[in-house]
């Protein structure tokens, strides 16, 4: 990237970013630079048609920009073209990313003030609402936009191409995932409004209100059903000398139903100092260890909190920002992936947040197919960190299970910690329960969790709990020594480096955060490393795709699994390409280790899990 083909863009749009499609949001102004050329703002008034000849100016150069995968593709159906009209060359908000990744802040301005020492140029008035501004203090907002962005790009290349792995990160994961959502971003995923609206908000309105039902009568078992209020009375006479009305006005008590309200937190925190209990609050992190200790009001007050935020997020939320803009047979939610959003390297998202969307059947169901004779096909890695955690350690125990990738690791795995048990006459049940008490010790395990967490999560004893934990580090004996030798990098700064060049990075460690780093770092790894193979497989799952022409299309990545929606005849198809993608991307970073998948197809996305 030399000399004048080299070109600094960034646009100023009108309209909501959380509900609007790309097409959809209104250029005010558009701004270019670089040294040889100066800069440049196109206004307003020049962007209400197509224009094709500036997409074509502008397919000549290197673009660079900050979050370029929102600007490009928006600046693309604002010119008449799509979002596949702009490539973008270089992201100095993704630049900065992986020089540093747990900076927590990457946004243009805020970098320009800490590295450049650049004033905050933000226009005066309401952000929100550019289109309101003065266009000549827009137009200089837009042209500082681009003239420090510049300045940004001159200081963060260097530092990229300085570092061989830096380098191969910034280009073959970070830049290549960028391009990678800027095409399928615009598509979206299918939206069921009617389910969502009537069946979903149905079933748990119903359960918000038998929990908040039962909530009251758990609270009026403590508290009284009526209360004293203070109430005003007065009367009017005639004053007997003068014969002039007098009113008198006094107040007396009198009682009045009351009923408990569960939203109130003045209300919860009464209730407990009637039971003789005092509170600091009622948050989740001082009601959740109640709960734990089998305080049942505690736990009904979370459960009901769930459930006001499922219908929240889920119902509210999702039909809020269902859009039609396709012109389909069904609407669509255009997910924002966040390639930054985490120090792990995990991606994540917002409008909505499809990487949290619980496995509750009922939550997954609204997102479906495109329209009809369509299908939902979702591939994802077993046991993809603990393969990496083998691979990382080099523990002969758990390669040697993972030699066939075919077998389930846990049930192989059930006879070394559970040596009591005898699997030859175990009911299904016993196994199943067992199963699952052990892969919850290694999820547990791969979050960093000691034996009291894992306890809490799996349902048991704290002595089971550790027994279970100390019969895998005996099977597996090199993973406990792998761990500690995580956690004595982390103390003393030796580089924690995964195996696409992506740095753990920490804040300065002291008594108070100790736990949460150390935590943080043995997560490390195994999080980032298989979310990176998912990550690629998809874009090289994207490449086929476009390469064959064929009508599939990638809706989600989550973790460790990716969803396509494809025509119902073609599903095996698309079930066959993603297993082949993540299975030889895993294949060339962890040669040590087979991968294996599951796919599961559907209707919805509540049936491919």
């Amino acid at each position: 990237m030399t000399g004048d083909d080299r070109l600094y863009l960034d646009i100023e749009t009108q309209g909501d970013i959380k509900k609007l499609h790309h097409s959809q949001r209104e250029l005010l102004c558009v701004g270019l630079h670089n040294p040889h050329q100066g800069t440049l703002v196109i206004p307003r008034d020049q962007l209400t048609q197509p224009w094709p000849e500036l997409i074509e100016v502008l397919q000549d150069f290197l673009l660079i920009a900050h979050n370029g995968k929102f600007d490009l593709p928006t600046l693309g159906y604002g010119l008449g073209g799509d979002e596949r009209s702009l490539n973008l060359a270089f992201d100095t908000l993704l630049a900065h990313y992986v020089l540093q990744p747990a900076s927590g802040e990457h946004g243009l301005k805020q970098l320009c003030v800490r590295y450049l020492g650049a004033d905050d140029w933000d226009a005066a008035g309401d952000k929100k609402n550019l289109a309101v501004l003065d266009s000549s203090d827009l137009h200089t907002y837009n042209a500082y936009d681009v003239q420090y962005g510049w300045e940004l790009f001159k200081l963060f290349e260097p530092l990229i191409r300085a570092d061989e792995k830096a380098n191969w990160l910034f280009e073959n994961v970070i830049m290549r995932a960028s391009r990678f959502f800027q095409k399928r971003e615009p598509h979206g995923i299918g939206f069921d409004p009617d389910y969502t609206r009537n069946e979903l908000a149905e079933v748990l309105d119903m359960e918000a209100e038998r929990r908040r039902k039962r909530l009251v009568e758990m609270a009026h078992r403590v508290l009284p059903r009526t209360r004293e209020v203070m109430r005003t009375r007065s009367k009017t006479t005639k004053d007997p000398e003068t014969g002039e009305k007098v009113k008198e006005t006094w107040k007396e008590p009198v009682e009045k139903p009351y009923e408990f309200n569960p939203g109130s937190w003045q209300q919860i925190l009464k209730l407990y100092e009637t039971a003789g209990v005092s509170l600091p609050s009622t948050s989740e992190e001082v009601m959740q260890p109640r709960a734990d200790r089998g305080d049942e009001f505690a736990a009904e007050l979370l459960a009901w909190r769930g459930v006001a935020k499922e219908l929240s997020t889920y119902v509210v939320a999702l039909l809020d920002k269902a859009n039609d803009v396709m012109e389909d047979e069904r609407p669509r939610l255009f997910t924002t992936f966040k390639i930054h959003g985490t120090v792990t390297g995990r991606l994540s998202s917002e409008n909505p947040n499809i990487q949290n969307i619980p496995r509750k059947k009922k939550l997954r169901r609204p997102f479906v197919p495109y329209r009809s004779g369509r299908l939902l096909v979702q591939v994802d890695m077993s046991q993809a960190e603990l393969r990496v955690i083998a691979a990382e350690s080099g523990d002969p125990y758990l390669l040697e299970l993972f030699h066939n990738p075919d077998v389930d690791i846990f049930t192989q795995m059930l006879p070394g910690v559970f040596p009591n048990v005898d699997f030859t006459k175990a009911d299904d049940a016993t196994k199943k329960e067992l199963r699952a008490k052990l892969k919850g010790v290694i999820y547990g395990l791969n979050f960093g969790r000691g034996a009291r967490a894992i306890a809490g999560e799996i349902g048991s004893s704290l002595e089971e709990a550790q027994r279970i934990i100390d019969m895998f580090f005996t099977n597996a004996a090199r993973v406990g020594p792998w761990r500690e030798d995580i956690i004595r990098s982390a103390h003393n700064g030796t580089p924690l480096v995964s195996r696409f060049g992506r740095h753990f990075q920490h804040e300065v460690i002291t008594r108070r955060n100790a736990g949460n780093v150390e935590r943080s770092a043995l997560s490390f790894k195994p999080q980032t490393n298989s979310s990176d193979i998912n990550l690629l497989a998809a874009c090289d799952a994207q490449d086929e795709i476009e390469d064959k022409g064929w009508d599939w299309h990638i809706v989600a990545l989550v973790h460790d699994a990716i969803t396509i929606d494809a025509p119902e005849v073609e599903i095996e198809g698309a079930a066959e390409l993603l297993d082949r993608k993540l299975k030889g991307r895993a294949a060339l970073h962890f040669p040590e280790v087979p991968f294996a998948t599951d796919a599961n197809w559907g209707s919805d996305w509540s049936k491919t899990s």
